[in-house]
């Protein structure tokens, strides 16, 4: 690559100077990556290694006011170009004298073959991570950089993507562009973007997926990779990532006042060309250096940080958790708890979209810390004070976000191999809730589902099944004139010690229309008299069996199974219609059709007194037109006359005063099961420490590892061991 005016504004000796020097790389359609690495790097580790705390430079920028200030912050030692050059000659040499030129070639000679680019793209990657260090040094700061590469040999997982994407760029293959999730990078490749390459590591023992494609499962369920919504990159954006990776970090508990700076200068120039627009990690890493120190008419960090989250549901859909947990730390330092709990539950309502994975320990730790300490923190801090007691654990939405937060990590569980939630978690959370009053916890309205509605329809007319059977046994245990037979109830149409002459001069059969509520009509024939039942003792089966009659009645009582068994499609048929009540009606009524029937009965007496209202008042106006002043049929007892205004508001201040208004609720949908099963727990007058717990930490995996010997044997669908075989 051509570096000649590269070296225009060296040596850099101010903070402003290097923000006018990065300003005219991004001028550029192609910004040297590890030109850009290797400056910011050396700067880094100038600022941070072997500092113990603040020294004199360090205190005498505390407090800067101003871009002017902050850019007049020398650089001691200056950064000279010969340096800068040899340093990128070094990891120019290291990658083309590794790389096999035929590799190179054929990725040269045919941009759009994707086998020989990813075969090139593991070829860099190889080179990179054979020249690492062999020794762990997880988790330690300032290994982001290509000038950490080059000094020491060591990398962390955004340094060796970074490496590859620019040692990419070295060799001048097209295409090849930084992908980013909140913990994890890779490389996407092509003319459109769509190859995907693994070219690090993340957790232990994944370094044999480099050159691989991201796995489809993970890419579409893991927040590692965000669901299909990670930052692509270009070459302006890979700057923003690489600016926004610098750790100004000296210790545990000091920071590098000027290296903080030179962050936020790079990120407010960044942000003013439109390279953090669709960046929402870098968003809030600019929000919180403002929360340390503003800067002149520039946006506040309250409107970076509502940008980071418009940015975030505009472009990814909602898929980052990070934009929420950046607001809600700057609400809980601002003791604005209300807006912290706020903020913590639409991060968890973002972490649902996923399935728990053990790649996801960085966010895990991330939810452990704000369910163990941070919120127990928030709540014992609003106890202590009067006006966030009141503003806290007086207010329904603060339990209801406190719920919808543990919500979204049963989901987060939800069909996972591994469970999330264990007694850890559950101890912390009931004591979260056992400050919020019982009468707080009842105002949170918890809808049900529409399978739970269903269930409770279907118990609900289990049970009256049940009773209506109760009474057809008491009913036929008194019953003078009915038998049993084969389980059923019979009762016999006529008198059994009446004769046989009156009752053929009284048999006949009558048809009756049975008109249900359910809205189905049976035309049904009862048969009396001589159409008994074949065992009544007044009955003569022969003489049946060969009357004409006979065949009329077996047909109309096949005709009525036929109507019955029709209607069964839609209702519910009745025990007591079943076992011989003949003033019983063949269907239950549903609770949905007693609804609707009182309904409809509501209506027809309200337009039964409209209409009688109607009446009166018309003979009224015709009497006061005939010039009867007095109305001799006095309104009904419905109508009230309006009272006076004055008589009005003083009445109502007086009932206000002794009634006070009902409290809100607050409606909130719960969507995970076992939030979904602790809803009355949680909202009952007082908690069930016990109960809650155990639901919480149940197991919500539902596969279960078999060993490899229960392979088709029987007792393997319990999880039994195989039986032996029996000695003879």
């Amino acid at each position: 690559m051509n570096r000649q005016g590269a070296r225009d504004g060296f040596p850099l000796r101010t903070v402003g100077q290097v923000r006018q020097w990065v300003e005219a790389q991004l001028a550029t359609p192609e910004p040297d990556l590890a030109l850009l690495s290797i400056v910011v790097g050396q700067l880094e580790h100038q600022w941070t290694a072997g500092k113990v705390g603040s020294g004199p430079a360090a205190e005498s920028t505390v407090g800067l006011g101003g871009a002017g200030a902050a850019s007049g912050l020398t650089i001691e030692p200056p950064l000279t170009w010969p340096l800068i050059e040899a340093s990128v000659a070094k990891f120019e040499s290291i990658i083309r004298s590794y790389c096999d030129s035929l590799v190179l070639s054929a990725a040269l000679s045919a941009p759009e073959n994707v086998s020989a680019i990813r075969a090139l793209i593991k070829h860099v990657a190889d080179i990179i991570w054979n020249t690492l260090s062999k020794s762990h040094y997880k988790d330690r700061p300032h290994l982001q950089s290509i000038y950490s590469y080059l000094t020491g040999n060591k990398l962390d997982c955004f340094g060796v993507a970074f490496a590859v994407v620019a040692s990419c760029q070295l060799l001048e293959v097209p295409h090849v562009h930084l992908a980013l999730s909140e913990d994890h990078a890779w490389v996407v490749f092509g003319a459109e973007g769509t190859e995907t390459a693994e070219v690090t590591w993340h957790g232990k023992g994944n370094e044999d997926k480099r050159g691989q494609p991201v796995d489809i499962h993970k890419a579409k369920t893991s927040w590692l990779y965000l669901a299909g919504q990670p930052v692509v990159c270009d070459r302006h954006m890979e700057v923003a990532a690489l600016v926004s990776s610098i750790n100004p970090a000296v210790s545990a508990n000091v920071d590098s006042v000027e290296c903080g700076v030179l962050q936020q200068e790079l990120l407010w120039l960044l942000y003013d060309h439109g390279h953090l627009s669709k960046y929402p990690m870098a968003l809030g890493n600019l929000a919180d250096l403002e929360e340390i120190e503003s800067s002149l008419g520039r946006p506040s960090c309250q409107q970076i940080f509502d940008q980071a989250i418009r940015v975030n549901r505009d472009v990814y859909a909602n898929h980052h958790v990070y934009p929420y947990t950046y607001q809600a730390g700057y609400h809980y330092r601002l003791k604005q708890y209300k807006a912290a709990l706020k903020s913590w539950a639409n991060a968890a309502e973002v972490i649902k979209r996923y399935c728990y994975s053990k790649d996801d320990e960085e966010i895990y730790k991330e939810f452990l810390e704000i369910a163990n300490e941070l919120i127990p923190h928030t709540v014992k801090a609003a106890s202590l004070n009067p006006q966030a007691y009141s503003e806290v654990l007086q207010d329904p939405e603060c339990f209801a976000s406190i719920l919808q937060f543990y919500d979204g990590i049963c989901c987060w569980e939800e069909g996972s191999p591994t469970p999330v939630l264990h007694i850890g978690w559950a101890k912390p959370m009931v004591s979260t809730c056992s400050k919020f009053e019982a009468e707080v916890r009842a105002r949170v309205e918890i809808p049900k589902e529409a399978s739970e509605d269903k269930e409770d329809e279907e118990e609900e007319e289990e049970a009256e099944g049940k009773l209506n059977i109760q009474r057809a046994h008491e009913h036929r245990a008194s019953a003078p004139g009915g038998f049993l037979l084969n389980n059923n109830y019979f009762k016999c149409g006529r008198n059994p010690s009446s004769s046989p002459r009156s009752s053929s001069s009284t048999s006949s059969s009558t048809t009756s229309s049975c008109c249900l509520d359910t809205g189905v009509k049976i035309e049904c024939d009862m048969v009396t008299s001589n159409d008994c039942h074949p065992s009544s003792p007044t009955c003569d089966t022969s003489t049946n069996a060969t009357s004409p009659n006979s065949t009329s009645v077996k047909a109309k009582t096949d005709r009525l199974i036929h109507i019955l068994s029709q209607a069964c499609k839609e209702n519910i048929l009745n025990v007591n219609y079943l076992l011989g009540e003949t003033r019983s009606k063949p269907f239950l009524v549903s609770r949905r059709q007693r609804k609707l029937s009182s309904t409809k009965s509501n209506l027809d007496l309200f337009e039964a007194v409209s209409k009688s209202t109607r009446k009166r008042l018309s003979r009224n106006r015709r009497r006061h037109r005939k010039g009867n002043l007095v109305a001799h049929n006095p309104l009904p007892t419905t109508f009230t006359l309006l009272p006076d205004p004055t008589t009005a508001s003083t009445t109502s201040a007086k009932k206000a005063e002794k009634n006070p208004p009902p409290l809100k609720k607050v409606y909130l949908e719960l969507h995970s099961a076992k939030m979904r099963g602790l809803k009355d727990l949680l909202c009952a007058e007082k908690l069930n420490t016990s109960a809650i717990q155990l639901q919480l930490t149940a197991q919500s995996q539902t596969d279960v590892k078999r060993p490899p010997w229960t392979t088709n044997i029987d007792d393997a669908a319990f999880g039994g061991r195989p039986k032996r075989t029996r000695r003879e």
